[in-house]
């Protein structure tokens, strides 16, 4: 494996979507509960992998050859949004004003982050 492949799958990766939330995606695959779908988002970012090694420049050079990655992460992450709503929907049970605002900052948040990147 040239140091270059590997080079420019991070680039791709940290432009699309990050390492932060490409973490998570490890984290939320190790909490699914059916090992079906652990296997099938292993196998997606496996892919990606075998994807990434071989078209290393492309992958470095143009953004958009990293996209496949973007589902593979909302499912990672999907886990992890589960748990999360049901903690909140238990701790914020019968106050709709602090559920609607608690979801308003947690959208802004996002958008902000949005936004800092670019």
């Amino acid at each position: 494996m040239r140091s270059s492949s590997a080079l420019g799958l991070s680039v791709g990766v940290d432009v699309v979507v990050g390492v932060f939330w490409l973490a998570l995606v490890l984290l939320g695959c190790l909490l699914f509960a059916n090992r079906q779908m652990r296997v099938f988002l292993l196998s997606l970012l496996g892919g990606y992998v075998v994807f990434g090694l071989i078209f290393d420049y492309h992958i470095s050079s143009h953004d958009y050859y990293s996209l496949p990655l973007i589902p593979i992460v909302a499912l990672g992450l999907a886990p992890l949004a589960a748990d999360f709503a049901q903690r909140m929907q238990q701790k914020l049970q019968g106050s709709r004003p602090l559920v609607a605002a608690t979801f308003l900052v947690f959208l802004l948040s996002f958008t902000g982050l949005g936004i800092v990147q670019y």
